[in-house]
């Protein structure tokens, strides 16, 4: 056998094999970016509700899928740090003051992200951005007083208070006595 008759026999096996490893290799730089996107997406949606199930899935998934990106775990580090002090305090404003900076350490966070990922998002832009209505907060709220009263009433820290009316029998000709 001559040279080229070996150069055929080696493209023809060597070929398909390569280009299978090749297709294979950009499988999984795709899947591993849109994990990464997943993330950034997840996180970019919830900003404005930041106690929702979505939101806290994300956060938890940073640290599995940005592993060794220096600049994202550690932006992602003092976030988590500021998330797990606590955010109640003597006065109305150290509750305020504890989410701006919970909101600025997001924002962070999310430029880390956006710029391992090749997309140019500044901080001001991602503080400021993004959309929550109103009402959310409200019935955030509500329930969390709900919830708080449900307690205390189950510890004897709160009163149910009741009210007795009475009515007449709807076939009664005579009024309840006064």
């Amino acid at each position: 056998m001559n040279i080229d008759t070996w150069a055929v026999v080696l493209a023809t096996i060597v070929g398909p094999v390569a280009a299978v490893f090749i297709t294979r290799w950009n499988d999984q730089r795709r899947e591993n970016r849109n994990r990464l996107l997943h993330v950034y997406r997840v996180l970019m949606a919830t900003r404005r509700s930041n106690v929702s199930q979505d939101h806290v899935a994300a956060i938890n998934l940073v640290e599995v899928e940005f592993h060794g990106v220096k600049p994202v775990i550690e932006a992602w580090s003092a976030y988590l740090t500021h998330l797990n002090t606590k955010a109640a305090g003597e006065t109305p404003d150290h509750g305020k003051t504890w989410n701006d900076r919970r909101s600025e350490l997001l924002a962070v966070l999310l430029v880390k992200i956006a710029a391992h990922l090749g997309i140019t998002k500044g901080e001001i832009e991602i503080l400021h951005g993004g959309y929550a209505p109103q009402a959310w907060a409200i019935r955030e709220d509500k329930l969390d007083a709900v919830q708080d009263y449900a307690i205390r009433l189950s510890e004897g820290k709160a009163v149910l208070p009741l009210s007795v009316v009475q009515q007449a029998a709807p076939n009664n000709p005579y009024p309840p006595a006064p």
